[in-house]
């Protein structure tokens, strides 16, 4: 598939330079683990991560090399063998046909469409070089006689074989089964057994059978609107084996049934990447553990095995079939480690441990470089508790900022306020150097009412308070004038309002609420709790005012460095 999931949730194209081999992709649709294949003799993909595809997924392509269109290559030679097929999609209870088209590799060039005579609106013509990696899909009409498609224009033989090959319609005998799943399901391809816990769609002729009127009691169904001559219904097959399910299905499908096969998934550790015979690296320092899941009607798993398919020294465990059920197996050894259930070797969960311990570089991040009175070179990272100190020293004047370094992709947020409020980004690709801003940022540090926020997201972020409101410049009142105003305010709290003379506090709040930024943090939240009292007992008024002109006081006397016993 030509697009995928990454990390974020965002569509990568496999031809995309963001696209690396290594991460983790999940499938659009399905969301399944997914891939990206790459190399010389490839086209970019995603593909399926082996032991998690979902089978009814229609991004889904059974694992091929795809070859590029290199010199020497012939389109025959390539092994991919994918011809025209029918799928179904239901929305509620309507539902539509549709026919794919393959991508045709080494065809997508040159003057060549496909006419599709059958389409849903009429006869429709498709250029070749429209169809993506995925395919093209196109609504057609119910028929139970052949869909064939024309090819206009010169295409290689055995293409055009392929896409001539006619695609078998509607059966008006027994019902057309097709898989079941949100995104579309394909057609179940003819003796193909059913399995138990899966749902389907089934579509047949009106004037054939009455199909529902036989239907058994443990088969969940949901009847479909019908589409002129034709019926639908979406099923799901109980989990568990039914003897007259299972009659039903031979008489009037043809079919057999069988359990699903649970598959192995890697819950930790996350691979740190996987190679190219679809086998994840992971590190042998961490503990291993996998995952059991599958449909409800899975097959119950007898036995784990644990080493390599070519070794026939392999652990084997016993187990009782339940699913989901987490395993934890411990520390693998270097190399090759194959992990699968009974005989289930096709899907077998592909580990390989390599030793990649090796010696991470430290990163600095945002850094911040100055120099000092004595004209030596002082730095600091901003997510380094050195950090406050080394703007402290820019505040006292004792060090003066010449450069900003910033990582490529990183944003430095500037946010001044107080008399001159200002906002600005610096970017690592921005006109103006980084030698004005460092020269903006030292002048608006030494001023007395100014605030700094610095902030580089995850990089780190930093509050800078003007010299004069660090803590040992605040003010701190008398424990006297302290001790009174908790009695004042657990007196308020407590006082019977309906009992005596309220009275409104006759200052400018406000005013008062924006000096007492100068407290000490207890002085200012017993102040700023008094302040936002609006009505006051008239017997409390006198010890209010007194409280309040004494910090007037205070601040008059010695405004920031008063300090009493």
């Amino acid at each position: 598939m030509e697009w995928a999931l990454d990390a974020n949730k965002q569509h990568v194209h496999a031809s995309s330079p963001n696209a690396n081999k290594g991460k983790s992709y999940l499938c659009p649709r399905c969301k399944k683990d997914a891939f990206l294949r790459k190399g010389k003799k490839r086209i970019p993909h995603f593909a399926h991560v082996s032991g998690q595809t979902n089978i009814n997924c229609e991004l889904y392509i059974p694992p091929v090399i795809y070859a590029s269109q290199v010199e020497g290559n012939k389109p025959e030679d390539i092994p991919i063998k994918k011809f025209l097929e029918l799928y179904i999609n239901v929305i509620e209870k309507r539902w539509t046909l549709d026919i794919k088209i393959p991508f045709t590799l080494g065809q997508n060039n040159g003057n060549v469409s496909l006419k599709i005579p059958f389409a849903w609106e009429g006869e429709r013509t498709v250029p070749l070089n429209s169809i993506q990696t995925n395919g093209k899909r196109v609504r057609i009409r119910l028929q139970s006689h052949d869909y064939r498609i024309l090819i206009n224009g010169q295409i290689d033989a055995e293409w055009k074989r392929r896409l001539e090959q006619p695609v078998r319609g509607l059966d008006d005998i027994i019902p057309t089964i097709f898989h079941y799943s949100r995104l579309s399901g394909r057609r179940v391809t003819e003796n193909q057994p059913l399995q138990w816990g899966m749902s389907y769609v089934l579509v047949w002729s009106n004037n054939t059978m009455r199909l529902l009127q036989n239907l058994p009691v443990n088969l969940a169904f949901s009847k479909l609107q019908d589409q002129g001559n034709w019926s639908g219904v979406l099923l799901k097959l109980p989990d568990f084996y039914d003897n007259y399910v299972e009659q039903w299905v031979e008489k009037y499908l043809s079919r057999s049934t069988v359990y699903s096969l649970p598959e192995i998934k890697l819950v930790t550790p996350i691979p740190e990447r996987q190679n190219d015979q679809e086998a994840n690296v992971i590190s042998p320092t961490t503990d291993v553990v996998i995952a059991i899941v599958g449909q409800g009607g899975s097959k119950r798993w007898s036995e784990i095995s644990i080493g390599s398919l070519e070794d026939k020294k392999r652990i084997r465990h016993l187990g009782n079939g339940e699913n989901p059920i987490l395993l934890s197996i411990g520390k693998l050894p270097l190399g090759k480690t194959d992990i699968w259930l009974d005989d289930d070797v096709d899907r077998a969960l592909r580990l390989i441990c390599i030793d990649s311990t090796k010696n991470i570089q430290k990163i600095k991040g945002v850094v911040f470089r100055g120099i000092n009175k004595v004209g030596c070179e002082e730095s600091c990272s901003l997510h380094s508790a050195d950090a406050k100190k080394f703007f402290k020293k820019m505040q006292l004047n004792k060090l003066r900022l010449t450069d900003i370094d910033l990582p490529d992709g990183v944003d430095l947020k500037i946010k001044v306020s107080g008399n001159q409020s200002v906002e600005w980004i610096v970017k690592t690709d921005g006109v103006e150097s980084f030698e004005k801003k460092a020269s903006l940022l030292n002048e608006l540090l030494r001023q007395d009412s100014q605030c700094v926020y610095i902030d580089a997201g995850g990089f780190g972020k930093l509050d800078i308070s003007p010299i004069d409101l660090t803590d040992e410049k605040r003010l701190s009142m008398r424990p006297k004038w302290r001790k009174q105003m908790k009695w004042i305010i657990s007196m308020l709290q407590s006082q019977n309002k309906h009992e005596e003379v309220m009275v409104q506090l006759e200052i400018d709040k406000k005013a008062y609420e924006f000096k007492t930024h100068n407290l000490d943090y207890q002085d200012q939240a017993l102040l700023q709790k008094l302040l936002r009292v609006h009505l006051i007992p008239i017997s409390m008024l006198p010890y209010v005012r007194s409280s309040i002109h004494e910090y007037l006081g205070a601040m008059t006397v010695k405004q920031y460095d008063l300090s009493w016993d």
